[in-house]
């Protein structure tokens, strides 16, 4: 799954061509084509606690090379950015979300996550829902990824009774991955810049 988003950034970073690379989701009405080559456009990946930190003008591994599979689940795990995995049903329900997903949204535990569809996390105002379903839409027609540059979603409330909370994310990468036969299984959403409010 990372390996096939690092793919993406890579490819994204190296294209010459608009028609390659990221294409970015700028409104529901009107979607621009950009390529990181040249002008240093693309994703400004961040990463961080509350918020991620200086934008990269180029796209560092997300994970070290040398790890072994064990190794890897748990730094996805234990990751600084956000990861949630949604599965191909209609109701894009949750299949994985790392800690600091967890933390972020106030999801109290990883066992609460099979509970939720990406729909429960993204903020309920209609613009925020909106942009996810095109996006999610997008992606199987623009080169399997697709980036929203500003999304809300939605914090579950500290204490009961409480009022919900937001996280303000930027560039926001949501792609498809495959399975081992190569059938598209699912869909994954990276976080790397955001703020909790």
């Amino acid at each position: 799954l990372l390996d096939r988003l690092q793919q993406l950034l890579d490819a994204d970073s190296d294209s010459d061509d608009e028609d390659n690379g990221i294409e970015k989701m700028v409104n529901m009405d009107d979607i621009d084509c950009q390529s990181g080559a040249g002008g240093g456009d693309g994703i400004e990946s961040t990463a961080g606690g509350e918020r991620g930190g200086p934008s990269q003008q180029h796209f560092e591994p997300l994970l070290p090379e040398d790890l072994s599979e064990e190794a890897r689940a748990a730094a996805v795990w234990q990751a600084p950015w956000m990861l949630l995995v949604q599965d191909d049903s209609p109701g894009a329900m949750l299949e994985y979300a790392n800690s600091k997903a967890l933390e972020a949204l106030g999801i109290p535990s990883f066992e609460d996550v099979s509970d939720l569809s990406a729909f429960d996390v993204v903020a309920p105002e209609e613009e925020h829902q909106q942009e996810w379903m095109w996006a999610s839409a997008a992606v199987d027609e623009r080169a399997g990824v697709a980036v929203i540059p500003k999304l809300h979603f939605r914090r579950r409330p500290v204490a009961p009774g409480g009022q919900p909370g937001v996280v303000v994310a930027r560039n926001v990468v949501l792609f498809r991955f495959n399975s081992l036969e190569d059938e598209p299984i699912g869909l994954a959403c990276l976080v790397r810049d955001f703020d909790i409010l």
